[in-house]
């Protein structure tokens, strides 16, 4: 959308207030602004101008969607998608008056490939008059959908399964990216990591993947209260939060996950309690769609209520291995 302003919002929300009563698309010029699609799972029905709640729904309750790397399509169709590890290249001084030239060196490259897509569902009832009395419609999309897509996505991108039967999906690689991380620091106790420890992943990688914006640790809620928690002998807190509102550690942003999709610290037996590293180079995110959401206004009516049918479409792919490293447990 680039028409933003407060008067088409206006509008659109009050389109889209009327369909998430009716379950009909609204015959008004404001419907150009909205977007309908349909596939396997049937029609749906989504409004672009809310991808700013969408957007804070992945910050809130799934970063990693935000951090990996993402393409989007419409289809499904299979993505091919180029990678190169240029770490190891090197350059050689050329002496002057010499016809001697440095040895070529090409990068490490490769492509993999994301093709089709798993369809995620989950159905939540609103009544009818909440949806009425919203002050704002987008916040209102982001309380019932946007969350829990955004909580899915993560665990797929995670763990490559969904996050309600915990089935592996048929489009992301088995054990998502805390299988295809390589172990960088290993046999940590289970009474929590040192900040040697936490320090030690960090230097694992790549100065490069380090480096790289985004690059920061993924750990579980309680591990994140873990670090919280620890203070230096004077009782001062060891870890400090930045100007973002985000825990540092080694100056590096730690990205919580939703509560089941990584294991805590007190884990045993070779648990991935944390990641390290620059994850838009560790693996792909293919959005299909972006959520969407089906409208049934039948099945609950004779208690006032409507059934919101929450569909999202993805595909994932690992890409550098190396560039995001694990921490796991003895």
């Amino acid at each position: 959308m680039t028409n933003t302003t407060p008067e088409t919002r206006a509008r659109i929300n009050a389109a889209f207030r009327d369909y998430l009563k009716s379950g009909i698309v609204p015959n008004i010029p404001e419907t150009r602004d909205l977007t309908t699609a349909t596939d396997g799972v049937g029609g749906a029905f989504v409004a672009q101008i809310y991808s700013k709640e969408l957007i804070e729904a992945q910050r809130q309750f799934g970063h990693l969607a935000g951090l990996v790397s993402v393409s989007r399509n419409t289809n499904g169709a299979p993505l091919k998608v180029g990678v190169y590890n240029d770490t190891a290249s090197t350059m050689s001084v050329l002496t002057e008056g010499s016809s001697t030239s440095s040895t070529e060196v090409d990068p490490t490259m490769f492509s993999t490939i994301a093709g089709g897509a798993d369809t995620l569902l989950s159905t939540v009832l609103y009544s009818k008059q909440e949806a009425a009395d919203a002050d704002d419609i987008g916040e209102f999309l982001k309380r019932i959908a946007f969350s829990r897509a955004a909580r899915a996505t993560e665990y797929a991108l995670l763990t490559g399964k969904d996050n309600g039967t915990n089935s592996q999906l048929t489009h992301s690689p088995v054990g998502g990216l805390l299988a295809a991380a390589p172990v960088g620091v290993s046999a940590v106790a289970t009474t929590g990591p040192t900040y040697a420890q936490m320090a030690a992943l960090a230097a694992s990688i790549d100065v490069s993947y380090r480096n790289a914006p985004g690059a920061g640790f993924y750990v579980n809620p309680t591990t994140f209260a873990f670090l919280v928690a620890q203070v230096t002998t004077t009782g001062a807190p060891l870890y400090n939060f930045g100007d973002d509102g985000l825990l540092r550690v080694a100056g590096k942003p730690v990205y919580v996950s939703a509560a089941n999709a990584m294991p805590s610290y007190s884990t045993s037996g070779g648990a991935v309690i944390a990641l390290f590293g620059a994850y838009s180079f560790a693996y792909k995110f293919v959005d299909v769609g972006g959520p969407r959401l089906q409208i049934l206004t039948q099945r609950f009516a004779d208690q006032f209520l409507n059934q919101a049918v929450i569909s999202q479409r993805l595909a994932s792919a690992a890409l550098v291995a190396g560039s995001v490293k694990s921490m796991t447990t003895a």
